[in-house]
């Protein structure tokens, strides 16, 4: 780029304008997580999470009975004392979980495995303890229900062919339905 005249303001490459713009030109598309992810961190690192992961991924850790009535709040680690060996492997944190009161005496018994869950996770021994907070649990939207597929009548005539020659009634009314949802309009 030429260099500007003197007394006047200094030149600037398009990209260096708005170097976020050019990043993402360069970048492309990006996953929805990794969105979420940058829009959640600081609310989370606040609460002593050092990534989303523990609540993206928590039905898959608790299990998707357990997620229903549960959800993580916070993870706290222990103070390190002053003088402490730097080197030496800090001691668990504490994830606090919210319970639905029904289920608080169900998760206690489970705390264990939970706990194992958790650090299985992450791949180390991350939390030591649990710490259950009864209270309301934000659950999340049931998945919209699917409209049920037709079958037009040609679309019914290739499948009636397709099945012709199985004679299992329990396989041909399994593959039938299959038949339907993979040929059927919706």
């Amino acid at each position: 780029m030429a260099k500007p005249e003197s007394g006047t303001e200094t030149a600037v490459e398009p990209d260096q304008a708005k170097p976020h713009r050019a990043a993402a030109r360069r970048r492309g598309a990006q996953p929805l997580q990794a969105l979420i992810e940058e829009a959640l961190e600081p609310s989370l690192k606040a609460k002593g999470f050092a990534s989303s992961a523990i609540h993206l991924h928590w039905s898959e850790i608790a299990g998707q009975e357990l997620a229903r009535w549960t959800e993580p709040v916070s993870l706290r680690w222990p103070p390190r004392p002053p003088g402490a060996d730097p080197d030496k492997a800090k001691d668990g944190a504490t994830l606090t979980i919210k319970v639905e009161g029904a289920f608080a005496l169900d998760l206690q018994h489970q705390a264990p495995q939970i706990i194992q869950r958790v650090n299985g996770f992450f791949g180390w021994r991350c939390v030591e303890k649990l710490l259950l907070k009864q209270g309301p649990v934000r659950k999340a939207a049931p998945p919209p229900r699917r409209r049920r597929s037709e079958l037009t009548v040609e679309g019914s005539r290739r499948l009636d062919a397709l099945l012709e020659g199985v004679d299992d009634p329990a396989l041909k009314g399994a593959l039938q339905r299959l038949g339907v949802g993979v040929l059927g309009r919706r």
